[in-house]
C-alpha cells in the first residue's frame, strides 16, 4: 500500500469447493482466515490464479452472496468476507478427465 505496489495471488488449490465433488478443497479456518486477509487488501490485490480443479472456471466471492460456501462455514456462510477480485481457474494443459486440452492467457494492466 505505502508503495503503490498490486498483487497477484497463484495457487495450485483454491479455497473453494470443487466443481466435480462439490466439496471443500481448504479446512473451514484456513478458507476463513484467507478470504479476511485478501478482503483486508482488497486495494492491493489484483488478481487470484489457481489451478487443479481442471476445468476454465472464475468464481466470485460476494459477502451477500454466499451460494456454494454454506456447507464451508456453516450458518450460512457467515465469516466470509466479500472479495472484490475474481478466483481465476485455469484450465487442464491435458486431456485428462475428459478435458479439452487449453490455457489462459492473463494481462492486468
Amino acid at each position: 500500500r505505502r508503495n503503490q505496489s498490486r498483487a497477484v495471488i497463484v495457487g495450485h488449490i483454491s479455497p473453494s469447493v470443487g466443481s466435480f465433488r462439490h466439496t471443500q478443497l481448504w479446512k473451514t479456518e484456513y478458507i476463513q482466515r484467507y478470504y479476511e486477509i485478501v478482503g483486508q487488501f482488497n486495494d492491493v490485490v489484483m488478481g487470484q490464479l489457481f489451478g487443479h480443479i481442471h476445468t476454465d472456471e472464475f468464481r466470485l466471492v460476494d459477502g451477500a452472496d454466499k451460494r456454494g460456501m454454506n456447507d464451508v462455514v456453516g450458518n450460512g456462510g457467515g465469516g466470509i468476507v466479500a472479495v472484490d477480485t475474481p478466483i481465476l481457474l485455469g484450465p487442464s494443459v491435458t486431456p485428462l478427465h475428459g478435458n479439452d486440452p487449453s490455457f489462459r492467457i492473463v494481462k492486468y494492466g
